[in-house]
């Protein structure tokens, strides 16, 4: 018995706008990449973030270009990776 399922769901078609419109998507989980796809397919903010290698695997075989990984394979790890990236371009 799985001890939880993920389920895609469609947010509504302002939070989608908005998705599309950041600067930035961050993936926690090879789920939550896939469920982007089901949901935007591969369109995508400019910066895509992976927490980790399996993750950032998992969205490449969905179809996403990873353009960064985070160093520290954490939720903090990945906001300092995220960090760390904006801060080269000011």
């Amino acid at each position: 018995v799985a001890p939880y399922r993920s389920v895609p769901a469609r947010p509504p078609a302002g939070l989608q706008l908005a998705a599309l419109a950041a600067d930035a998507v961050l993936f926690a989980s090879g789920s939550a990449a896939r469920a982007w796809v089901a949901v935007f397919g591969t369109t995508t903010p400019p910066l895509v973030v992976a927490i980790g290698p399996q993750t950032a695997a998992a969205a490449t075989a969905a179809g996403l270009k990873i353009d960064l990984v985070a160093a520290d394979h954490s939720v903090p790890g990945l906001v300092a990776a995220l960090e760390s990236h904006l801060s080269t371009l000011e």
